[in-house]
């Protein structure tokens, strides 16, 4: 009977032990997947798509929903002033687009570096987001869906109509480049974008999308954000054989650094937990 107990007793205590290293090791695991990497020489590209007003019907439907809109794809106006407060205590450097480009072609980012890019331009951005980035005098870049320019109700969204756009361009903290012209949809997993760009037959969407921000917002046609941060080796071959894009933006959790694919250039897409999980904790910031 003793030793029937010994040996079961032995036996909790190496599963403990083997639970413990498991778990540790899975802990260091996930702690290295979450570095963003690219702290000597690396830029932050911190995307945002919705900034919503912070009300109490906010914080209610916050608490008591799981809805991807407003855990991943949103944060709130107090969240972000937040993150622009605590950027700018860490003396971030704000680039605007043009300027990403060209210290990513010179090889070399300025310290501290930080991109900060807005995908489809939807008015919480004019309503939420500007009024803060002309306070802290902060630079962004958004990106366009250019056909749904004022529409209404583009999935459930109010887009901000050219009168807005131009008038962010003009405080000079704003420029623009593509989100396409109307391939912003996405069928079983796979953008709309992609799936053409397996047939072929991109080029006149880019076209349009191009030329408009280049004629109507003075933007960049060089650059374009693919939806969803979705892209593909056939899409690419199209967008650098047939169009002007020069400079593609998918949606990963890493750092840009000078060696990034010009073609895969990775944002950070920011929630409030991303944020305060990823961008705070990158050493970029408090490398010397």
């Amino acid at each position: 009977m003793s030793i029937i107990k010994l040996s079961l007793k032995w036996s909790m205590m190496i599963a403990l032990i083997l639970f413990m290293f498991i778990s540790s090791d899975q802990s260091a695991l996930a702690k290295k997947q979450k570095t963003l990497g690219g702290e000597k020489n690396g830029c932050l590209a911190l995307n945002y798509h919705r900034v919503r007003e912070d009300t109490w019907i906010d914080k209610l439907l916050s608490a008591f929903s799981n809805s991807k809109e407003l855990k991943i794809y949103s944060v709130t106006d107090t969240q972000f002033e937040s993150h622009i407060k605590w950027l700018k205590e860490k003396n971030a450097q704000f680039l605007s687009l043009d300027e990403f480009i060209h210290y990513k072609e010179k090889g070399k980012f300025p310290k501290n570096c930080v991109w900060l890019n807005f995908d489809d331009m939807d008015q919480s951005i004019y309503e939420n987001a500007f009024p803060i980035m002309k306070k802290y005098d902060v630079q962004g870049t958004g990106f366009v869906i250019t056909d749904h320019v004022g529409d209404p109700d583009f999935h459930n969204i109010r887009m901000s109509p050219k009168k807005e756009l131009l008038e962010m361009k003009n405080s000079g903290l704003w420029y623009f480049a593509s989100h396409t012209h109307d391939m912003h949809t996405m069928k079983k997993e796979k953008s709309k974008l992609v799936s053409y760009a397996e047939k072929g037959n991109i080029k006149q969407d880019i076209d349009k999308s191009t030329n408009y921000i280049k004629d109507e917002l003075d933007g960049n046609e060089q650059a374009i954000a693919y939806p969803y941060g979705q892209a593909s080796d056939k899409l690419i071959k199209q967008l650098d054989q047939d169009t002007s894009i020069k400079y593609g933006f998918t949606l990963e959790e890493k750092a840009v650094v000078p060696d990034s694919d010009n073609f895969y250039i990775p944002r950070v897409m920011v929630s409030d937990d991303a944020f305060n999980k990823l961008v705070k904790k990158w050493e970029g910031f408090n490398h010397e």
